[in-house]
Order: C-alpha cells, then sequence, then structure tokens
C-alpha cells in the first residue's frame, strides 16, 4: 500500500470501523503494517499454503509469522486454517504487545471502549452471528435468590442448566475470584466479583479460559461469591448454550456484553436493542399490585429499563409496572423486594436454550459466507 497508516484504515473498514482513530492506533501498537497485510489477506478460512499464495510469500515464513499472531490474539486458528476476519467476533487481545507496559495499552483499551467504538463494533458482530444462527452470542441467568423467592416455580420448571447453584453442584472444579477483565482494562466501577468457570470432567484440569488468576473454590465458596456479587447488582451472563462452562457478573458500565447493548444496541427483526446480542432467560418478572407499596426498589435494582411506576386503580400510589418485552428475566428486582411482592414466572419453553456446546458454538461460521 502507498503509505504505513493505510493498512490499518483498510483493516479499520472491514472491521466496520472506518475512520476510527482510536482503533487504529491500537492496531498500530498491536502489529506491524507488514503483519497487518497478512490480516487483510486472511478474509475467511486459509491454510498457509493458501496464504502464501496470496500474498505471494514463502509458506514456511507465512506460517511462522501466523503462529506468532496467533499467540498474541489478532489470528484465529482452527487445525490447519487460520482467520482475521472481523465477523468471527474475536477478542481484541486484552494483553499489551510486546515493548509496551500494561498500563500504557490499558490507556489505548479505554480510549477505544470511551469513544464508543468498540460499543459498535460489538453489536454489528452480533448481529452478524444472530443473523446466521438464529441464536444471541450470549444469554442471561436468572439470579438464584429469585429462583428460591419464586414459590410459583416447580422444580421440574427449572432446568439445570439455567440454575447456577444446580450447575455448580454439578461441576468436578470450580475457579474464580475477584478478578474481571472487563473491569481491569475499562477501570469504570469497582464491582467486586469477577467472572467464574468450572468443569464437569477432570477434577484435576483449570476451566479453559479462566487465566491463572483465578482460585480454585469450593461449592460453598463458588455460591458466596455468587449471592455477593447479585446483591451488589451484577447479571450472570453465560454463553447462549446449553451446559455452560462460565459465566460473568456483569455491570451496565463495564461489561463488554451488557454495556454495548444498553447504550449502543440497534433492533435487528424483531430483535430488541439488547435481544440481539443477549438473550433473555425463560423467566420475566411479575408483581402482585397489592403487595407493592410503591417503594421503587425494583427501579433502582433494573437495568433494562423494564419497570416502571404507575396509577393503580384503588390506590394513591403508583405502583410498579413490568414492561414485558424490556425484562430480560435477570430477577435482581425480585429477591430485594421488601414486600416480597415479585417473583418469577416461567415464559419460554425449554427451546428457548440452544442446546449445542460451547465449542459448537464458536464454531458456527465453518461454513463458507457464500
Amino acid at each position: 500500500m502507498s503509505n504505513e497508516n493505510s493498512v490499518y484504515e483498510e483493516l479499520a473498514k472491514n472491521w466496520n470501523l472506518p475512520g476510527s482513530q482510536s482503533f487504529i492506533r491500537l492496531m498500530q501498537a498491536g502489529f506491524t503494517p507488514a503483519e497487518g497485510e497478512i490480516l487483510l489477506a486472511l478474509s475467511w478460512w486459509m491454510t498457509p499454503q493458501e496464504g502464501a499464495q496470496k500474498l505471494d510469500m514463502d509458506e514456511k515464513t507465512l506460517q511462522t509469522k501466523l503462529d506468532d499472531l496467533t499467540k498474541r490474539g489478532w489470528v484465529r486458528r482452527r487445525k490447519a486454517t487460520y482467520n482475521a476476519a472481523p465477523n468471527m467476533l474475536s477478542t481484541i487481545p486484552q494483553n499489551p504487545p510486546p515493548g509496551m507496559t500494561a498500563e500504557e495499552y490499558n490507556a489505548l483499551m479505554k480510549d477505544f471502549y470511551r469513544s464508543g467504538d468498540y460499543q459498535k463494533w460489538s453489536i454489528d458482530a452480533w448481529i452478524i452471528r444472530l443473523a446466521a444462527t438464529g441464536h444471541a452470542v450470549h444469554r442471561i441467568l436468572p439470579a438464584r435468590k429469585a429462583l428460591r423467592a419464586s414459590a410459583n416455580l416447580r422444580p421440574e420448571d427449572i432446568l439445570w442448566y439455567e440454575d447456577i447453584e444446580q450447575v455448580l453442584s454439578r461441576a468436578k472444579v470450580i475457579t474464580g475470584g475477584r478478578s474481571c477483565g472487563c473491569r481491569r482494562v475499562w477501570g469504570v466501577c469497582e464491582s467486586p466479583v469477577g467472572c467464574m468457570g468450572w468443569s464437569f470432567d477432570d477434577a484435576q484440569s483449570r476451566p479453559g479460559g479462566m487465566g491463572g488468576t483465578r482460585q480454585v473454590l469450593s461449592l460453598e465458596q463458588a455460591l458466596a461469591l455468587v449471592d455477593e456479587a447479585e446483591e451488589y447488582g451484577n447479571v450472570m451472563v453465560p454463553a447462549n448454550v446449553g451446559a455452560i462452562e462460565m459465566t460473568c457478573f456483569c455491570c451496565p458500565c463495564c461489561c463488554h456484553v451488557l454495556q454495548p447493548g444498553l447504550d449502543y444496541g440497534r433492533q435487528y427483526k424483531d430483535y430488541g436493542p439488547v435481544h440481539a446480542g443477549t438473550a433473555p432467560s425463560r423467566f420475566r418478572a411479575v408483581v402482585d399490585v397489592e403487595l407493592c407499596d410503591g417503594c421503587q426498589t425494583c427501579v433502582e435494582r433494573c437495568h433494562f429499563s423494564a419497570i416502571e411506576m404507575r396509577k393503580t386503580p384503588g390506590s394513591k400510589r403508583l405502583k410498579a409496572h413490568v414492561e414485558s418485552e424490556n425484562c430480560m428475566g435477570c430477577g435482581l428486582c425480585v429477591f430485594k423486594c421488601p414486600q416480597n411482592a415479585m417473583r418469577l414466572e416461567l415464559v419460554r419453553p425449554p427451546e428457548h436454550i440452544p442446546t449445542w456446546t460451547r465449542s459448537q458454538q464458536l464454531n458456527w461460521d465453518l461454513a463458507s459466507p457464500g
């Protein structure tokens, strides 16, 4: 290309971020213009041989460069093929490149996040995946305390993989802690609980993707962290699969899932702005207006603008009303109601939750783009 910046500008266009200076600065810190040319060429899954032909490079030289870019997080690898296409929803590397401190790189990441460009890119990528699969990338998990506070729910109404207590009870090993990648990088709030992962197989293995800073937890310790996160007002957001293997405890200010949908989400067909990236749980909050005293605790607890105060016949007080289309079924409002006037009700069938595995979800794009 004519100048060194051209490759970064072209990549920004490919990532649906044309002209994003904050993203261009991230790329300039992450890889050289020559490496950028390789990323431009990897528009779909390619073998090193195919890539070498496209780039007119030596195959072994390209293989070495691809492996290095994969380790650094800019390229994804599956068996003998590589891809750097933006519709992969691949994570932008959060670890600093060689020669840059964590503080310097985090400053670039914060600029990217606070510019709004990251959020717009996320929404675009989620809708691409939703259009291809019919499923949102993430899903809300109902609060453990909300399920227990809803006496109307029968045990057989609740699938084991939508009840965090049942999930953790089946796990052979659980890891978690106070560290959260989103909050570490974006640095907006002081939410106390990080991510949690588990394995249903080998008790000696560490759940994938959890990192070395996570501690191995007993079931009691894990449930205590869940309770602490729910009390604080964090929402559990795992991948939208059946047998979930991890969950984040998300806030609306730092979370790379909730915040883009809440502040930058857009309608896609019949999916609301938040729903395009995150599916609701199978539940919805309901209010017993006879018990509601209008304290508005539920309004303060809701991240999704799903509760409003309305006039109620026969009462001088405004009472809480749930906007069904906005309610994500997280239940954060339910168990904090001082009057016990709220509960979760079952509103969606088991088929609402796709039964594919996390591996199948990640491999959604193996088919040709056509």
